[in-house]
């Protein structure tokens, strides 16, 4: 019970700051600062590496989009080129993409975006 209700506040954490950083103010503010942004970033990237071992479909597609998002921001996107989970790339998550058509969409968006 305690690893769903973990995840749960996963997904909803990921969710609402997905949600901040749809709205312009709320992306430009987590934007604009070096360090803010960085941290964000780390803190996407661990959530990835978590889910090596037990991976949830819905987590990943929130936590992607929220890098799809901030992709949209030079200074994001050059850091997430050098520094996002090799996860994302590799075979990691092979069952979710290829379960979930709209996940593999997502992915392939962020590549694309990194690219």
């Amino acid at each position: 019970i305690m690893d769903i209700g973990s995840e749960l506040c996963k997904v909803v954490a990921t969710f609402i700051f997905q949600k901040i950083i749809l709205d312009d103010g709320g992306f430009n503010y987590v934007t604009s600062h070096p360090k803010r942004l960085h941290t964000v970033l780390v803190i996407l990237n661990n959530v990835i590496n978590q889910m090596v071992v037990a991976p949830s479909g819905r987590l990943l597609k929130s936590v992607t989009k929220c890098l799809i998002r901030l992709a949209d921001n030079p200074k994001a996107c050059e850091e997430m080129r050098e520094g996002v989970s090799e996860n994302l790339r590799d075979s990691t998550f092979a069952q979710v993409l290829a379960e979930d058509v709209s996940y593999r969409r997502l992915v392939y968006q962020l590549i694309i975006k990194l690219s």
